[in-house]
């Protein structure tokens, strides 16, 4: 198989089937300055490798997808038993480089394929972990400009204490494991934000 090289120059072998006995070609945002959404304790667990799923599974509804572009916000039909829904926005702020100036845009870039199948380890651990109802987590890809949205998660459980759980594991998982990296536009030039190292799935939650 052909490694895949994303527009920033790094090198990425393709990612082993689901079957294989160990996943050995997870990139490293540390080989170059891309960010892969701070600190890594907070693997999921190794899925189970003949049904492509956790040994657990959740009754939730799951919606995970990288979309193109800025993201816009959705409206879920109510649930009857649903007594608290917590919903996380990412967008891209306005900043200040000390040398290039007022910041325009982020533009992101992912290995697609690790990249979809982390949203719905995630989602799926999340939903063995708390009792949700359901579980959206999308992330954008290309440019998002300011003011846009770039990240939402959302978590439905029957009560509020669950779903803010929930919601704040799933943000802070994807922003420290999900192969995810973005570039800084800024009014004159570019810059990669800087990331911490992907950490193997093989590495189960404490």
């Amino acid at each position: 198989m052909r490694a895949h090289t994303l527009s920033s120059g790094i090198q990425l072998h393709p990612l082993p089937s689901i079957g294989s006995e160990s996943i050995n070609h997870l990139p490293r945002c540390g080989t170059h300055t891309g960010e892969c959404c701070g600190k890594n304790e907070l693997a999921v667990p190794l899925m189970h490798r003949a049904r492509g799923y956790h040994d657990t599974m959740s009754n939730a509804t799951m919606d995970t997808a990288l979309l193109e572009g800025p993201l816009q916000l959705t409206s879920w039909p109510a649930l009857e038993t649903a007594g608290g829904e917590c919903v996380f926005i990412g967008r891209t702020r306005l900043e200040m480089h000390p040398i290039h100036g007022e910041l325009t845009a982020l533009d992101y870039e992912a290995y697609r394929p690790m990249a979809e199948r982390l949203l719905e380890e995630l989602a799926h651990t999340a939903g063995t972990r708390w009792p949700c109802l359901a579980i959206l987590v999308h992330h954008a890809l290309g440019r998002v400009p300011i003011g846009e949205i770039s990240v939402v998660v959302r978590v439905v459980c029957e009560h509020r204490n669950e779903a803010f759980e929930a919601c704040r594991w799933l943000i802070d998982a994807l922003k420290q494991q999900a192969p995810i990296w973005k570039k800084e536009c800024w009014s004159d030039g570019t810059s990669w934000a800087s990331g911490a190292a992907v950490k193997n799935p093989q590495e189960s939650i404490s």
